[in-house]
């Protein structure tokens, strides 16, 4: 994930030019918008080599693309609708049954699952757009503008995930050097090693193989388009809803933003000694992907936010047949969901839970010595861990990084809505965030 460091970088420094702009402590800005516009133009570029620009509020041909996108997440969040599908789904309803309901629902004009599909079909367009226009179209049959997502169960999905995650750290970032495309049309980027390049290299056996030692084929244009919408999609609301949280929990803890300040200052003045006065070090200059997991404390700091604030409340996965789970007995189809938010909050895996202490991570501590490894598992396990872990990791470490040694974020306290309990109220669905989102104002840093 090193080679990504640059698209993030270039993320990052518009918002913080945007933060600046209103650092006179009196404007109350809702941060958690501002980080989602990050994250897609993030994904963006890292995903497909093109920039959204949606922190500058984009007018090309990217515009619709970026708007379907938006509209997708907001109308699939659990939390904005929920339908008949979002129950029986939470319910642990059959697989093959709710498949079957969202077909039917999707051919309804009105319902949810239809605004949902005609969504997904014009992403899927427009991904196919990107995948021809770049010439970069694996050779296989097209099925059509609209297949359905690769499912955690399907042998094509998760093979091919691996070869990619295992594929992505060699990718090369070059940025575009094209800002102009056709209307309606995408053109040509020299932006060739993104991770749609590597989608196009991925060789993976036919679903419809019976022999797992069959042949690999390369990924069909449309599979390849498949797995690019999700990335798009799933890689949005989750890194842009872990940077709220972030904000919002560090405002709380003093301490805690005293003492990431003071590491993320030390950074600066250790590498001014490194370099011992040979070139003038520019407040400009942040860590790249291999100095950022050397930052212990923010390390530390980010894996407490994922602890109190999971982005994923369960972990969801489907009996590919009869088995056994201890003394319960799980037919095939089934769908057995792991509750990793009430994990994260079970004292004998975190002792005083409710506490926001990112030390229990340090891995000197008895803590995080003894602790089972399969209690925290903020992005999954094994061979359908979440494809995008690291870059996500990378993103938000590198914002905080910036955040807290440019400027001074204040939570605006009476804009957080409470639930009956007194507690920040979180819109639970498919993902978990801040209700109402954060609204911050933004100081400008007196000391470093």
């Amino acid at each position: 994930m090193r080679t990504f460091d640059k698209v993030i970088g270039r993320s990052t420094s518009v918002l913080l030019k945007r933060l600046k702009s209103v650092s006179d402590g009196v404007e109350e800005i809702k941060i958690s918008a501002w980080f989602n516009a990050l994250a897609i133009d993030t994904v963006a570029e890292s995903a497909i080599g093109i920039p959204f620009c949606s922190q500058e509020q984009s007018t090309g041909a990217e515009k619709d693309l970026l708007d379907a996108l938006v509209s997708y997440v907001k109308v699939s969040d659990f939390g904005y609708e929920v339908d008949l599908v979002d129950k029986l789904e939470f319910l642990g309803c059959n697989v093959t049954l709710l498949r079957g309901l969202i077909a039917l629902l999707a051919l309804i004009p009105g319902t949810k699952r239809y605004r949902i599909r005609q969504n997904v079909l014009f992403i899927h367009k427009e991904c196919q757009k990107i995948v021809a226009s770049r010439g970069l179209a694996a050779s296989g049959s097209h099925h059509g503008l609209h297949p359905p997502p690769p499912h955690p169960s399907s042998s094509s999905g998760k093979q091919g995930m691996e070869e990619v995650e295992e594929r992505t750290s060699a990718t090369q970032i070059k940025r575009s050097s094209e800002e102009g495309k056709k209307e309606g049309s995408w053109g040509t980027t020299t932006l060739t090693e993104d991770l749609l390049s590597v989608l196009t290299k991925v060789k993976i056996v036919p679903e419809s193989a019976v022999d797992t030692k069959a042949e690999k084929k390369p990924l069909t244009s449309s599979q390849i388009a498949s797995l690019v919408r999700e990335l798009l999609v799933g890689g949005t609301e989750t890194t842009g809803g872990t940077l709220a949280c972030a904000v919002y929990i560090i405002d709380k803890y003093p301490q805690v933003k005293d003492k990431l300040r003071a590491e993320i200052d030390g950074w600066y003045v250790k590498k001014q000694r490194e370099l011992q006065g040979e070139v003038e070090l520019s407040d400009e200059l942040i860590p790249d992907a291999i100095e950022i997991v050397q930052l212990p404390y923010l390390n530390q700091v980010v894996h407490e936010v994922l602890r109190v604030f999971p982005v994923l409340p369960v972990l969801g996965r489907q009996a590919l047949h009869d088995c056994k789970l201890g003394e319960w007995f799980i037919p095939k189809g089934t769908v057995v969901e792991v509750p990793l938010c009430a994990m994260n909050y079970l004292p004998e895996n975190f002792p005083d839970p409710e506490v926001f202490r990112p030390e229990r991570f340090d891995p000197s501590c008895d803590e995080q010595k003894y602790r089972h490894p399969y209690v925290f598992l903020p992005f999954g396990l094994g061979p359908r861990m979440c494809l995008g872990k690291n870059l996500a990791l990378l993103e938000v470490k590198t914002l905080l990084f910036l955040l807290y040694r440019h400027v001074d974020l204040r939570v605006v306290k009476d804009r957080v809505q409470l639930d009956a309990n007194g507690n920040v109220a979180l819109d639970v669905g498919a993902t978990m965030k801040i209700k109402g989102g954060v609204y911050v104002t933004v100081h400008p840093r007196t000391a470093m």
